[in-house]
């Protein structure tokens, strides 16, 4: 009989170790073969602790339209018009026009409207509608919508009240009321993960929570090669706010001037995009009392610092002229962060 005693089996993957016993018997010419073998975990001991940190997941929000129809809970496709004057994603629904206004715009941020009007003599119903992102995945339950309206001259509210609703058909979100308005911002929220405004799509939030990543790199950064429009809305607070909720660590990557198509601001000229940075970590993490960054933050409703830990200093430091400019970089911006 072989016996091999106090063996250290290491499970890859696992990361845990095992204190076992294995006998061999040698059979008999007339002793079953089954049973030969036996095997008896003495105990078991938890191998090597990695570290929460050590595995996470990148929410990479600058590539085409980023957040949008995606993550962030917006319906409304192209809902302000700021891609360009463009009114893609509307359609008129019977009679009347719809066009795209920079008359009196809303405000310097909000140039542009969709301009709604009537046929005078119609006696058919007429309304705009919205495609969605793809269409819309319509379901019992409530939604919120707000927008900005503003009647023309000549036109009217029967009963002081816009009408509002989903079509039966394809389910699409129709907007409309007899008259000639100017419309913008128009927006329609699903119910938002852990009810948070502005917030993420409970469905596609969820099925990132239960990876249950250690730590979410955010937020990319939208600059160089990537094209198509996008809101912008799913900001800062509320993808920081999102990743605190789901109990993953923060970690900041910051842009240090070079790109995708290969343009990079020389080493010599990184101070105002440094001066950049701080003001975003100031934004996110410091004090309403003393810091006019801090102030700015509380006024968009997140009175609460964030708790960043971890910078990342850049990406894809292997593409030219990067390459051979990233230790430079590197060093520039990490002694400037290094003081906050």
């Amino acid at each position: 009989m072989l016996v091999m005693e106090s063996t250290a089996l290491l499970l890859i993957g696992v990361i845990a170790c095992f204190s076992i016993n294995v006998s061999f018997d040698l059979p008999s010419a007339n002793e079953n073969i089954d049973n030969v073998v036996s095997l008896n975990i003495e105990n078991a001991n938890i191998g090597q602790i990695i570290l929460p940190t050590m595995h996470g997941a990148i929410l990479e929000t600058n590539i085409n339209r980023d957040d949008d129809g995606g993550i962030y809970a917006e319906l409304i496709y192209n809902r302000a018009f700021q891609g360009s004057i463009s009114l893609d994603g509307w359609s008129l629904f019977w009679q009347g026009s719809i066009a795209a206004s920079t008359i009196v715009p809303l405000s310097s941020a909000l140039p542009v409207q969709l301009r709604y009007a009537l046929i005078t003599n119609s006696t058919l119903t007429s309304d705009f509608r919205n495609s969605g992102f793809y269409g819309m995945n319509i379901q019992a339950r409530n939604y919120t919508a707000r927008f900005f309206y503003r009647p023309l001259s000549g036109a009217y509210v029967a009963s002081g009240k816009l009408n509002i609703g989903f079509s039966n058909s394809s389910g699409q979100i129709i907007y409309g009321s007899k008259g000639d308005f100017e419309f913008n911002l128009i927006s329609c929220f699903s119910p938002t993960y852990k009810n948070r405004p502005n917030g993420a799509r409970i469905d596609i939030a969820q099925a990132f929570a239960d990876l249950k990543p250690g730590y979410v790199r955010l937020p990319g950064g939208r600059r160089g090669t990537w094209t198509g429009y996008d809101t912008k809305g799913f900001g800062l607070i509320e993808l920081l706010t999102f990743v605190v909720d789901i109990g993953a660590t923060p970690v900041l990557a910051v842009y240090v001037e070079y790109s995708l198509d290969r343009k990079a601001v020389p080493p010599d000229q990184l101070q105002p995009y440094i001066d950049e940075v701080i003001k975003e970590l100031d934004f996110l993490t410091a004090s309403a009392s003393n810091n006019r960054m801090g102030a700015l933050r509380v006024r968009l409703d997140r009175s609460q610092p964030f708790d960043i830990k971890y910078v990342g200093i850049g990406n894809e430091d292997w593409i030219d002229p990067a390459s051979s400019s990233y230790n430079h970089r590197w060093s520039a911006f990490y002694n400037a962060l290094s003081q906050k």
